[in-house]
């Protein structure tokens, strides 16, 4: 058994109890010396370097439960010794280890263009660590979820950033595929102003590709425009021509009705 909900009892008027603070966890220790027995057998006070037989009890003190280091038993329990599933020293070195798989994967996720199946890899490396309970440990347990869910957020920008990016591209293609067609100019026009709708409603896609997207979209959007413009100028040219024929069409009947020459 290596977790008590509490102490175990110990039954000697005369025992010892002791607590400190082991500062790489953050957890008390707790230490208990009892069965001391003198010469006659009577219970004394024990001490901790005296060959009085007595045994001791020592565990960590977890949210009010006692994990067992270590329970060498009195004499007069018959001397038996109990080891806890793991050491303080164990625990100390899973913590550093912890610690340092941490700050690798800290530094792994700080570039903006980190690999984010790499920082996955690290983090990996957590969980194998054993965990005691203690406020140390669960301190860093929630760093590992912090940088964790700080690098799923990454993975999902960076898989939204290629998804608009080829969103806009496809946008492009649409663009440049209503802008050769040899459907009206109006219709053509309406076509092209709700693909921008659909632009500004799509994410981003990076700064430097969606810069380069944006000038191609708005190339096809003003080539466009420049030979709706032009074909319009070209119309308004031949609709004056034709009304300054008709205009001098109306002028020469008038002339003609005018004239008093019925030859």
């Amino acid at each position: 058994m290596n977790t008590y909900e509490k102490l175990p009892e110990f039954n000697d008027p005369c025992m010892v109890q002791r607590e400190r603070m082991h500062y790489p966890s953050g957890a008390r220790v707790i230490e208990v010396l009892y069965g001391a027995k003198d010469a006659e057998n009577n219970p004394v006070a024990p001490k901790k370097e005296a060959d009085d037989g007595h045994g001791c009890f020592s565990a960590l003190s977890i949210e009010g439960g006692y994990r067992l280091l270590l329970w060498q038993h009195s004499t007069g329990e018959g001397g038996s010794l109990e080891q806890g599933e793991h050491t303080l020293q164990e625990l100390e070195v899973s913590i550093k280890k912890k610690k340092e798989i941490l700050e690798r994967a800290r530094e792994a996720l700080l570039p903006e263009d980190s690999d984010v199946a790499a920082v996955d890899a690290i983090l990996a490396e957590f969980p194998e660590a054993f965990d005691m309970g203690t406020p140390k440990e669960k301190e860093l347990k929630s760093r590992w979820s912090s940088l964790k869910e700080q690098n799923r957020r990454k993975a999902q920008r960076r898989l939204s950033v290629k998804e608009n990016a080829e969103k806009k591209a496809a946008l492009i293609a649409e663009a440049k595929s209503i802008a050769d067609s040899e459907g009206s100019w109006e219709d053509n026009h309406r076509k092209l102003e709700a693909l921008m709708d659909r632009w500004k409603a799509t994410g981003r896609a990076g700064k430097e590709e969606d810069e380069k997207l944006w000038e191609e979209f708005r190339k096809v959007r003003n080539d466009f425009y420049e030979q709706r413009n032009a074909a319009r100028k070209e119309r308004e040219s031949e609709f004056k021509e034709r009304r300054a024929a008709k205009l001098e069409l109306i002028e020469e009947a008038e002339n003609y009705a005018r004239s008093k020459d019925y030859s």
